[in-house]
C-alpha cells in the first residue's frame, strides 16, 4: 500500500486533486489534500532565497531576480489558478484567457 505523504517517482502526487506549477510545469496535489503542491512552492522559494544569498553580489538584484519561488498553479479540478506568494486567486482575463482555454479543450474534449 502506498503511505499518504508518498510522491510517484515522476514527481507526480498520487492525489486526486492535483495542481500543475506554471513555472516548470510540476504536478503536485492541493493543499488540502497532502500539501505537496505547497511543499513545491516553499522549496523553490527556499532555492530561489538562498541562490540569492550565496550570490557574492548579493547586494546588488536585477529585476529578473525571483524571490517568490514557483507560486503559480493552477488546478485540473476547477481550473482556477492560485498564488501561493499573495495568497490569493489570479483572475486576469488577457493573461490568462489562451492558457485556460487550452486547459478547457485538453479536459473537456467534445465540448464546443
Amino acid at each position: 500500500a502506498r503511505a499518504k505523504q508518498e510522491v510517484d517517482e515522476d514527481g507526480r502526487c498520487p492525489g486526486t486533486e492535483n495542481w500543475m506549477c506554471l513555472e516548470c510545469g510540476a504536478i503536485r496535489c492541493s493543499r488540502y489534500q497532502n500539501g505537496h503542491s505547497l511543499a513545491h512552492w516553499e522549496s523553490t522559494k527556499q532555492n530561489n532565497d538562498s541562490n540569492i544569498n550565496n550570490n557574492s553580489n548579493a547586494n546588488v538584484r536585477n529585476d529578473n531576480t525571483d524571490t517568490a519561488g514557483h507560486c503559480v498553479a493552477v488546478s485540473f479540478s476547477d481550473l482556477s489558478v492560485w498564488c501561493y506568494e499573495c495568497r490569493a486567486y489570479v483572475k486576469h482575463p488577457t493573461l490568462l484567457s489562451p492558457l485556460l482555454t487550452q486547459l478547457e479543450h485538453l479536459k473537456f474534449p467534445n465540448s464546443g
